[in-house]
């Protein structure tokens, strides 16, 4: 995978043609991350009510989700230029 060599520092982040996006399955990261967010808290929200699955998440709490991946991502990223 792509993102095995850059992480390796064999492909830099800013080789033509390697974009975030193109790094990593974001959809499938967020999910993780969401999953892994409930492990921790027993399947509770912030409110200590039971989480939703990531399906029946609105589509503006699963972009945040993304968004949060996509914004670790790249600092991880970053740390390795």
């Amino acid at each position: 995978m792509i993102v095995d060599h850059v992480l390796a520092g064999s492909i830099p982040v800013g080789h033509p043609g390697v974009g975030i996006g193109m790094l990593y399955d974001v959809e499938a990261f967020a999910m993780s991350a969401y999953n892994a967010y409930g492990e921790v808290t027993g399947f509770k929200n912030y409110a200590g009510l039971p989480m939703p699955k990531w399906e029946e998440l609105t589509p503006r709490i699963q972009e945040a989700w993304r968004a949060a991946v996509s914004n670790v991502a790249t600092n991880l990223l970053k740390m390795r230029t």
